[in-house]
């Protein structure tokens, strides 16, 4: 029923309130996120039960939106609720009195590398969308380079880099 694709959205967006985000992030997921989930609840339930799609449209919830969120939000701590505590919430532990562990060095390097990704493939798509901004890019990528050769380090890096690409052997270097 529509009931199934509610219930749906009502759990990504309940996933959504327990996890603790950072600050910075806190905006992103109370103007963006969050009216995009009720949004979904309110249009998305009629448009499936006049298609009589609910079962594919939850499936598909569940696969496209929810299955990215819950993995990015599993890099974060969460919450849930507990009659007993006196503000409501509690780490999800074992103990009552749940300590924050900080990430491993692999952990961090590891969410590091993601968010960076994320960033230079955001700026990459962005550039590529509008001509102006490639232009930016390609114009600052010359200027770069002519200041590495003006300097003189410009022939050594080169060397350094094209050569062992030729030969298929870029990483041995780094």
């Amino acid at each position: 029923s529509s009931s199934l694709i509610r219930s749906t959205l009502a759990s990504g967006r309940r996933d959504l309130w327990n996890a603790q985000l950072p600050f910075v992030l806190s905006p992103f997921r109370g103007y963006l996120l969050d009216p995009s989930f009720l949004l979904g609840m309110s249009i998305l339930p009629p448009i499936g039960k006049a298609l009589r799609m609910e079962k594919p449209i939850a499936f598909v919830l569940q696969i496209f939106p929810l299955g990215p969120l819950r993995l990015v939000l599993g890099f974060f701590p969460s919450q849930q609720k507990d009659e007993n505590s006196t503000n409501g919430f509690f780490l999800r532990s074992d103990s009552s009195s749940a300590t924050i562990v900080p990430p491993t060095d692999f952990s961090s390097s590891l969410r590091g590398a993601f968010a960076f990704v994320c960033s230079a493939s955001s700026d990459l798509i962005g550039a590529l969308i509008h001509p102006h901004k490639m232009n930016k890019w390609l114009s600052s990528l010359r200027s770069f380079r002519a200041f590495l050769h003006a300097s003189g380090v410009g022939a050594e890096l080169e060397e350094s880099i094209m050569k062992p690409l030729y030969n298929g052997r870029l990483l041995d270097n780094i």
